[in-house]
């Protein structure tokens, strides 16, 4: 269970992102730039959809590693999205197992001093509602001279400065 110091300080992290985006939005306005005002409002508009899609999946664990992430892991900037609706809360658990097993593999392998883009897509087989899908896909530096070992339960594909890590199962 979270403890109340560690949920003030996630409340905290999470009030200081809200507040930083509200300060670009008023710098902008007072610059007379509207339209870059009005871009960021869209994206965090956008941003906060996508947390609503995430707590509705009932996956709480996973939930709050995906909006801690960038405050506890800064060699990456994660973004997610969800293409899923209904109750994943089955497999939450196994998400954060997976996604902690391919950051701790990721961690021993990068190169020290680079920053790594990581998308997170959660979503569900058209061809089938009851197989739900995590894709992990991570951008940077020597991705493609990367070279990891299979993983359990995941699938490793290289693309053009690209790595994707796939896992799938069903509810």
């Amino acid at each position: 269970m979270l403890e109340e110091k560690d949920a003030m300080l996630i409340l905290q992290r999470y009030r200081h992102d809200i507040l930083n985006e509200l300060q670009l939005v008023s710098g902008y306005l007072q610059l007379g730039n509207a339209k870059k005002a009005e871009a960021i409002l869209q994206k965090f508009f956008e941003h906060m959809q996508e947390e609503r899609k995430l707590t509705q999946l009932q996956i709480p664990a996973f939930s709050l590693w995906l909006i801690e992430f960038n405050h506890t892991h800064p060699r990456y900037q994660l973004s997610y999205e969800v293409w899923a609706d209904g109750n994943w809360e089955p497999l939450d658990r196994i998400l954060l197992e997976k996604a902690n097993a391919i950051i701790g593999l990721l961690d021993k392998n990068l190169t020290d001093g680079e920053v790594y883009s990581i998308h997170i897509c959660l979503k569900e087989e058209k061809s089938d509602p009851f197989v739900k899908v995590m894709e992990m896909s991570m951008k940077g530096p020597d991705i493609d001279k990367l070279k990891l070992e299979e993983m359990k339960d995941i699938a490793v594909s290289y693309r053009e400065e690209s790595i994707s890590f796939v896992f799938s199962t069903t509810v």
